[in-house]
């Protein structure tokens, strides 16, 4: 396996890996590829294969149009590379081209902006002509409803430039007031990515919004708030005076002898420091501190005993070995390091399971995670015997892209409770939660209410506008509103 000192960046290896796994064989090899690439505006006649592997290697930041007829010749939406691009270039030099799009983005209720859109107006917001607070905030509350609901390149897109506004000392004020009223609106059903936005970028009251909404909701939604302060944490991002609220909500719940909120504290603990986790556990037993601790270990990828880390580096090079195969028939350069980054190390396992995804085999991951790990028919053998799951098998199956959606769906189907509730997350993201499920009875058998209505939601289920049970709490049947009357979820992929 590829030592965890190496930098794979995304559009470096997602080049080389598209380009290993071109449909059309023949262009596997760089001349061949280089050739094709020409025929498409932008692309220079003197692109070389020295160039293109430099690009490949990351050695060189590929342009734009290079990584755009790569797309297009693979078969790949606009975007699904390209939105791994580092922002703040703006490519509407044309100031007739930079006042058409802030005219369309006035218009962007009624007429939708593209994600590439959204993001060439967010460079253009926070490099060119100080736009009035008034038209930033109406702005910044579509973009949140529609990065929201968005998948794949659109949603990459639409959160960069959501982080680009959030960054902007002069216009942070009005993106805070749009994720503010987004958690309220939508019933906290979507809130990790609104949250991440501000704290990614070290808005700053971004963690004390994190650390307000974890402390008010203590319940189903509050784990992926819980993933949004460990990497906070977890990178130093967050500021001294938040430590002590932050110290004491730890203790309550890790000390509350409720499972689900111990768990979801535990995903915060497991990111600070010796000295900080020594202050968490400095009023417990030596039983409680044990206990914590223990849990903390087995969660914690530098912290693993060397027999597990050792199995889990063996397991991602045999994942590796197993989906180059299915894909390319070929061994993959990095492909076990990002395995790694998504399945067993925490530092972002979403943005490294959105990598993933991107690549040439999220489609064959998402269903060998699923027969190893989520099927109950199959034996779980691995290389050191019976193969103990990786730690982040459910947010690489939340974002791993799948061709055949409605696998996900018979699987939902069939499944036991506890399964159903494992696959909300794929189904919202396939946008593929089934039609005819009553959703009060999917809310019973899996105990997750949040996560049925986000699944249904982006799934633009029929019922969601029916949902006036009056045993469902009322936030969550105005976040049903929410999703029912928003925009529709399937546009929002470009």
């Amino acid at each position: 396996m590829e030592t965890q000192a190496q930098d794979w960046s995304p559009v470096p290896w997602l080049m080389r890996s598209w380009r290993r796994a071109a449909p059309d064989p023949a262009l596997r090899v760089q001349p061949r590829m280089i050739e094709a690439m020409k025929a498409y505006p932008g692309v220079r006649k003197t692109l070389v294969p020295g160039t293109l592997t430099r690009y490949e290697k990351g050695e060189l930041t590929p342009p734009l149009p290079v990584i755009a007829a790569l797309e297009d010749i693979v078969g790949l939406p606009q975007g699904e590379i390209s939105s791994y691009l580092p922002a703040g270039k703006l490519n509407l030099r044309d100031r007739s081209a930079q006042w058409s799009l802030l005219t369309r983005a006035d218009a962007a209720d009624t007429t939708p902006l593209s994600g590439q859109d959204w993001l060439d107006l967010a460079t253009l917001v926070t490099t060119g002509t100080p736009q009035s607070p008034e038209r930033v905030a109406f702005w910044s509350h579509l973009l949140v409803n529609e990065m929201s609901r968005s998948t794949c390149a659109g949603y990459r897109l639409r959160i960069r430039a959501l982080e680009l506004l959030a960054a902007d000392a002069v216009i942070s004020g009005p993106v805070e007031d749009a994720v503010r009223d987004h958690l309220t609106a939508c019933g906290h059903t979507v809130i990790g990515d609104a949250l991440a936005a501000l704290t990614e970028v070290h808005h700053p009251r971004g963690t004390a919004l994190a650390l307000q909404t974890y402390r008010s909701l203590r319940s189903e939604p509050a784990e992926s708030v819980a993933h949004v302060l460990a990497i906070d944490l977890r990178q130093g991002r967050t500021r001294p005076h938040l430590w002590g609220a932050i110290r004491d909500t730890l203790r309550e719940d890790l000390s509350s002898g409720h499972t689900e909120l111990e768990s979801v504290a535990t995903i915060v603990a497991s990111s600070l420091t010796p000295v900080l986790l020594r202050d968490v556990l400095y009023p417990f037993s030596r039983e409680q501190s044990r206990r914590v601790q223990l849990s903390i270990v087995r969660s914690r990828p530098e912290t693993l005993p060397t027999a597990d880390a050792r199995e889990f580096r063996i397991a991602c090079a045999s994942l590796a070995r197993e989906l180059a195969g299915q894909v390319t028939r070929r061994h993959e350069d990095g492909l076990a390091t990002w395995l790694w980054r998504a399945l067993v190390d925490g530092t972002d396992p979403f943005i490294a399971g959105l990598v993933v995804s991107s690549s040439p085999y999220g489609h064959a991951l998402s269903h060998e995670l699923e027969r190893r790990y989520w099927s109950g028919s199959t034996t779980r053998q691995g290389p050191l015997g019976r193969a103990r799951e990786f730690p982040f098998t459910s947010v690489a199956l939340g974002t791993c892209r799948r061709r055949d959606p409605e696998t996900l769906a018979a699987a939902y189907r069939a499944g036991s409770p506890s399964e159903k509730r494992r696959l909300l997350t794929p189904l919202a993201h396939h946008r593929a939660f089934p039609g005819e499920i009553d959703l009060t009875t999917a809310m019973r058998e899996t105990g997750a209410t949040s996560r049925v209505i986000y699944a249904a939601g982006m799934s633009a289920h029929p019922g969601l506008t029916g949902l006036d049970d009056p045993a469902i709490p009322g936030s969550q049947r105005r976040a049903a509103r929410w999703w029912a009357n928003g925009p529709d979820p399937s546009r929002l992929a470009s």
